[in-house]
């Protein structure tokens, strides 16, 4: 026998081999037990659907959340305590932002003392938005605007190819001075009780 005779004479002893412990050696039914069942690849394909469903609904529920523990509301915070103006403004802010399209808008504050001025502050705060429309940013502003908020900055950036804007809005409003800066601290101011 040559070399080629003897490797195909291995090769059909292993077919012969494999044939017969598939069909009577139960080597199947050991395939069969690892295999899923389309039951449960059908269990599994819900689950992940599921579980793609609540990321995508993720910036939803917390908006929900936020609501029904009460944070959105102007004037009371989560235990009944009347908010500082500064984190009623920012609440402010953030439902008219989300009222002209900017569903989780990226919102920060900042409260500044106003020069020879001791009786009242700004709070400012700025609005982050990284693709908007032409026309949500229009309407923001106008809200702003009617508000009668004081713009202190305004920094577009828009997109060629998507049409869209990205940027950053900052306003003000006007408040009785209520929280010691640095600046009043040094000077021996205390806030109003």
């Amino acid at each position: 026998m040559n070399q080629r005779e003897k490797v195909l004479m291995i090769a059909t002893i292993v077919a012969i081999l494999v044939y017969v412990g598939w069909q009577f050696g139960g080597v199947s039914d050991l395939f069969d037990q690892t295999a899923p069942t389309s039951a449960e690849v059908e269990d599994l394909e819900n689950e992940w659907n599921q579980r793609k469903s609540e990321l995508i609904d993720a910036p939803r529920v917390t908006i929900e959340y936020r609501d029904m523990i009460g944070e959105e509301r102007e004037d009371v915070g989560p235990n009944g305590e009347r908010l500082r103006p500064d984190l009623r403004f920012q609440q402010e802010v953030a439902s008219w932002a989300r009222k002209h399209g900017f569903p989780s808008p990226n919102i920060s504050k900042d409260i500044e003392d106003i020069r020879d001025v001791e009786e009242y502050q700004l709070v400012l705060v700025t609005l982050d938005f990284r693709e908007a429309s032409f026309r949500q940013v229009a309407d923001l502003m106008k809200e702003f605007d009617q508000r009668g908020l004081i713009f202190e900055e305004v920094e577009l950036r828009s997109s060629r190819r998507a049409g869209t804007l990205g940027g950053r809005i900052t306003v003000a409003r006007l408040v009785e001075a209520f929280y010691q800066t640095r600046r009043r601290r040094l000077a021996g101011w205390e806030p109003p009780a």
